[in-house]
């Protein structure tokens, strides 16, 4: 389904920034007793993952059509 190196590699990227999201939702929300992150930086990193999980999910649309 993926045919551009590029998408393949923003994919891969993504992988650790999963990963790095979990930090943020232990340490820098409302999830736990800590500093918040700041609303631009919170808007970024909420958008980053929406947009990787949209892609996600029209691959996978695509797949079952």
């Amino acid at each position: 389904m993926i045919s551009s190196k590029f998408a393949l590699m923003a994919i891969q990227n993504n992988i650790s920034l999963f990963d790095s999201y979990n930090e943020i939702r232990n340490e820098k929300s409302y999830a736990h007793d800590n500093p918040i992150l700041n609303d631009i930086e919170a808007d970024f990193v909420v958008r980053a993952m929406a947009n990787v999980l949209t892609f996600l999910d029209k691959i996978e649309l695509q797949i079952q059509h």
